[in-house]
């Protein structure tokens, strides 16, 4: 395929360098046609005109004269009135005109004709031969150099221009097998550069793609491993007939409580799946943003009660326009996470402020905080940075919060430091 592609490329060059060459050499050829036109055209008529001042004496007996110079011979001879040219154009000669008769030839001037003392006389006036043909030779070989020396650049050219479309070639057979860390080397032409470019990044998103699918999957499996081996395993143990009353309502909260958590899964799965595959939020409508997030605290009042976490408000009366079920979880979201990351006698902060193109709402607490490395990944699927704390959730908060979020044509963004708690804000667009 690379081969056909190289041959085609230089057969197509040498075809448009062979048009090329035969207009060149055509006009060329008809230049010199033409100025050699010219030339003999106004010998022949020179001498002609020198032969009409001759004497009549002296003129009165030529039947035939030539003569040659360095690069060109004429001849003077009379002829009848049989001849072709002259029988048709007698009326004119006999008037006494000067008359050219031209050819299809090289030039294209073959001889004049005159009357002189009722005698007819051709003269032909032709440059040498070997003079013309030499010029038309050197001609005829510059272009065919011409020709050959192009083609052999543009076969030069051709391979090093195509040479990102081999590589090309061979990358695309590489990811057809499955293997998208393929790259290509960039060239310096610009075209091409552009089309590397977009091929690189196309491997690099198919590759991450693929990652995160197989995280994804191993994800999944291992969220709905751990209860499903407890409750398994706690269903066994309650077989036991000498299981006493207690132990058996125990094992069967557990199992219970797994149970839930596995239906908080699946709910959340199907959930974000939906989500991923929306093009836009859907049952939008206005309503008041700072009831909703004072509702929401209330909700989750038991929890930071619970741990005697000081929970400061400070909301404006705000009017958005969203899906109020799915912002509403974004808030319980982020709520129930600050309240699980604060220490006892902790504080939470909710703002929520209308600012000139957009409502921000911030939820800040005092908790451990997070690392960069974290805190750059915190809203991928199934990521817990915490790994003492992963039991308590599973990982998909965060990305329901992102996913959500822009949706609603909004974005979110966490500053953390270590030690120092964090800082969760979402922006929406006002209108």
């Amino acid at each position: 395929m690379n081969r056909n592609m190289g041959f085609r490329f230089v057969v197509y060059f040498f075809l448009i360098m062979l048009a090329a060459t035969a207009i060149t050499s055509g006009a060329s050829v008809m230049f010199l046609n033409h100025t050699l036109k010219d030339d003999v055209r106004k010998a022949q008529e020179v001498t002609a005109e020198a032969l009409l001042t001759l004497d009549t004496d002296e003129f009165g007996n030529i039947v035939e004269t030539e003569g040659i110079g360095v690069f060109d011979s004429y001849n003077v001879r009379r002829v009848d009135d049989t001849n072709a040219y002259v029988a048709k154009n007698k009326p004119r000669l006999d008037a006494g005109e000067i008359l050219c008769e031209e050819t299809w030839g090289f030039p294209s001037v073959k001889a004049t004709y005159v009357m002189l003392n009722g005698n007819y006389y051709r003269i032909s006036n032709t440059p040498d031969t070997s003079v013309v043909w030499q010029t038309v030779i050197s001609l005829v070989l510059s272009a065919v150099s011409a020709l050959l020396l192009g083609t052999f650049m543009a076969a030069l050219a051709g391979k090093r221009f195509l040479r990102p479309i081999r590589e090309l070639n061979k990358a695309i057979k590489i990811i057809s097998r499955g293997n998208f860390n393929v790259r290509v080397s960039v060239p310096k032409n610009a075209e091409m550069r552009e089309l590397v470019d977009n091929f690189n990044r196309m491997t690099r998103d198919l590759g991450s793609t693929e990652t995160l699918q197989k995280d994804f999957v191993n994800n999944v499996s291992h969220e709905f491993k751990t209860p499903l081996a407890s409750i398994n395993g706690f269903a066994k143990l309650m077989q036991n007939e000498d299981l006493g009353d207690e132990q058996r309502r125990e094992y069967a909260a557990i199992i219970a409580e797994e149970s839930e958590r596995l239906a908080r899964l699946s709910a959340s799965i199907l959930q974000l799946t939906r989500l991923d595959n929306a093009s836009a939020m859907t049952n939008v409508a206005e309503y008041s943003l700072d009831e909703q997030l004072r509702r929401t605290i209330v909700l989750l009042a038991s929890q930071w009660e619970a741990k005697s976490i000081e929970m400061e408000v400070e909301v404006d009366s705000i009017t958005v326009s969203g899906n109020k079920e799915l912002l509403g979880e974004v808030w319980m979201n982020l709520l129930t996470n600050a309240i699980r990351y604060t220490p006892e006698h902790g504080h939470i902060t909710v703002r929520a402020t209308e600012l000139l193109d957009d409502i921000q709402v911030e939820v800040e607490d005092d908790g451990c905080g997070m690392t960069p490395e974290v805190a750059s990944r915190v809203f991928e699927r199934f990521y817990q940075g915490d790994s003492s704390r992963s039991g308590e959730g599973n990982g998909l908060g965060l990305a329901l919060v992102k996913r959500v979020v822009e949706l609603s044509g909004g974005s979110v963004a966490v500053e953390s430091t270590p030690g120092s708690g964090s800082i969760f804000r979402v922006r929406l667009p006002r209108d």
